[in-house]
């Protein structure tokens, strides 16, 4: 799931879930 997040993350920065941006890192 943290994968799918990071990507996510990467796509469109979601400002709720900066925490989420740690792992992809």
């Amino acid at each position: 799931m943290s994968l799918h997040t990071c990507v996510a993350r990467v796509v469109l920065p979601i400002p709720a879930a900066p925490n989420m941006h740690s792992p992809c890192s």
